[in-house]
């Protein structure tokens, strides 16, 4: 089994691709998702959904589906840290 030699992820993972240098393509594509997505921006537009879910709401602000993995934890985590 082979490991990206920046973050780890096995060569079992569906779609992962290393380049002659042993970096997935997760790694190689992250600098390209940090310039391009306006991350102000888009918390901004989060925090709207938030003002409309919370003037919405009827004893709960939202409902997140939670498998106990690491992404719906953080969405978990992330919600809670806005008030949700």
């Amino acid at each position: 089994m082979r490991y990206c030699q920046r973050c780890v992820l096995p060569d079992t993972r569906p779609g992962l691709v290393f380049s002659e240098n042993g970096v997935c393509n997760a790694c190689l594509n992250h600098p390209q998702k940090e310039s391009l997505i306006d991350w102000s921006k888009r918390e901004e537009a989060f925090k709207k959904i938030i003002e409309t879910a919370k003037n919405q709401s009827c004893g709960y602000d939202a409902i997140i589906p939670v498998s106990g993995g690491k992404d719906s934890t953080w969405q978990v985590a992330c919600c809670l840290e806005y008030g949700l």
